[in-house]
């Protein structure tokens, strides 16, 4: 048979399909041969061949009485060996099966219209590359400054509430930056937070890109860090541009779309105002309940 090396899971299993075949391969190759142990004549010619037979022999009567014992311990481990490899086989196939849905999900959803927050993002950056002036990098750099000054509200909400315990900020997995991670307990999963902070409005091709994106960050953060997690999308609006019905119809149109997450995963969209306003005790509720 050929062993399989280009993966570790593979060649465990090749190499248990091999014991168990071995199992039955091993007692048939010595049963199926015709054994000529007579050595009286060969004595007679010389005492090394004579020597030599009767070591032959012993080594076949010794095999033949190991067969009974060998044959059904290589079937057994052989088994084992197969289910062991196959289960690893099998995790990591299903963590690759995902990242394939998901990556081939978000190419299709990356073609959609611009949101006013893109168009505004791109404006500036062309201005910046064009016409370096100074008071167009002061606009960057003070939109900049708002969006850590955000993150930092966010991030001490989140610590001086009851799920904030061993809050990571900006991790990187494999390239792809995660605003937060909340490390779980016995009970909950960890959960990584992306964070989107809106000044202008935003449409379904942008929320549904911006979900599989952080899909594709926790299937990286399970496969990387051995963990199970869930993915939670906090979107923030400006409260002058925030229109509950809207919103909460974008959600309910991503939820019936065939976006494959997991039951866990969130979106939560607030008012800047509300988010900020949620008591300490009502956090955890609000987000995961």
């Amino acid at each position: 048979m050929k062993f399989e090396f280009g993966d570790l899971y593979r060649f465990i299993v090749s190499l248990g399909i091999f014991l168990i075949s071995s199992a039955f391969v091993f007692p048939w190759l010595f049963l199926k041969e015709k054994l000529e142990l007579n050595t009286d004549a060969i004595c007679k010619i010389s005492s090394l061949d004579c020597d030599v037979a009767h070591t032959k022999k012993e080594i076949i009567y010794y095999i033949l009485k190991s067969i009974p014992v060998i044959s059904p311990v290589f079937f057994i481990v052989g088994i084992l060996v197969v289910i062991f490899g196959v289960a690893k086989w099998r995790k990591n196939q299903l963590l690759l099966d995902e990242q394939i849905k998901i990556e081939h999900d978000l190419k299709q959803a990356s073609l959609r219209p611009a949101t006013q927050d893109e168009i505004i993002d791109k404006l500036e950056s062309e201005i910046i590359e064009s016409e370096p002036e100074v008071s167009c990098v002061n606009n960057f750099s003070e939109k900049v400054s708002v969006w850590e000054r955000m993150e930092d509200k966010i991030a001490e909400k989140l610590t001086n509430t009851n799920v904030g315990n061993g809050l990571e900020r900006n991790v990187i997995i494999a390239n792809h930056e995660v605003d937060f991670i909340i490390k779980g307990n016995l009970f909950r999963r960890d959960c990584l937070i992306e964070v989107k902070y809106i000044r202008k409005g935003f449409n379904f091709g942008w929320l549904k890109e911006v979900f599989l994106k952080h899909l594709y960050k926790k299937s990286l953060y399970e496969q990387f860090r051995g963990k199970k997690a869930i993915a939670l999308v906090l979107i923030l609006i400006e409260d002058g541009v925030f229109s509950k019905d809207k919103y909460e119809e974008l959600q309910t149109r991503l939820i019936q779309s065939n976006v494959y997450h997991d039951k866990n995963d969130r979106i939560k969209i607030f008012p800047v105002s509300q988010f900020m306003n949620i008591e300490a005790s009502k956090m955890d509720s609000v987000l995961f309940g």
